[in-house]
C-alpha cells in the first residue's frame, strides 16, 4: 500500500523523501511538510496519513506550496475547518482512484476517531469539500462536470491546485 501511495504522490508532482523524523507534530507519527516537502521515515503507523498530507500540499496555492511546513495551524477556524473539508475530499478521491479501500485514509487512529464516519459520508454521496476542488477546478459536481465536459467528482481533473485565483484561500499555516 505504501508503495502505490508513494508512487502516485511522486506522479502528480507532489516532492516525498524519505528522511529521518526527530519530532513529528501531532498524531502523524513519523511524517511531516517541510519546504513543501513531505517527510517521512519507518515509524510511519499509517501509509493513508500519506495521502493526508500529501492533500495539504495539492490543495495549497501554488504561490505558497513551498512554504508549507507542519504543524497546520490557520489564523482563522473558518480557514481550517474549510481545509479540513477539501482535503477529505481530495483524499477519498485519491482512494478512489487508487482503488484503495477509503479506510486506509481514514482510518480509526486520526480524524479525531471519526475515520469511520467520513468514510461512510463519503461513500454515500456526501462531497463535502467538493465546492472548493470545484472552485479552485481541480473537481466537478455533476452539472460543472457536464459544462467541463469531464466525469465527475470523485474524478479529479488536476490532482494539484494550479490556479492563481482565490489567493485569500492559501491555506498555508501561521508561521
Amino acid at each position: 500500500m505504501l508503495k502505490v501511495i508513494l508512487e502516485f504522490c511522486h506522479s502528480i508532482g507532489i516532492q516525498i523523501a524519505r528522511d529521518k523524523i526527530e519530532d513529528s507534530p501531532g498524531d502523524l507519527g513519523g511524517l511531516l511538510i517541510a519546504e513543501g516537502v513531505l517527510r517521512y521515515d519507518d515509524t510511519l503507523k499509517y501509509p493513508g496519513d500519506i495521502l493526508y498530507l500529501a492533500s495539504s500540499i495539492a490543495v495549497c496555492h501554488p504561490a505558497y506550496r513551498r512554504q508549507l511546513a507542519t504543524p497546520l495551524k490557520f489564523r482563522e477556524s473558518q480557514v481550517q475547518t474549510a481545509h479540513s473539508m477539501v482535503t477529505a475530499a481530495w483524499c477519498y478521491a485519491a482512494c478512489v482512484h487508487l482503488g484503495i479501500p477509503a479506510k486506509v485514509c481514514f482510518h480509526e487512529g486520526g480524524y479525531q476517531g471519526q475515520g469511520g464516519w467520513l468514510v461512510q459520508s463519503f461513500e454515500g454521496g456526501q462531497y463535502f469539500g467538493l465546492p472548493l476542488l470545484q472552485l479552485f477546478r481541480m473537481a466537478y459536481d455533476p452539472v460543472g462536470a457536464a459544462a467541463a465536459g469531464v466525469a465527475p467528482y470523485p474524478n479529479m481533473v488536476s490532482w494539484l491546485r494550479t490556479s492563481q485565483d482565490h489567493e485569500d484561500i492559501a491555506f498555508l499555516p501561521t508561521l
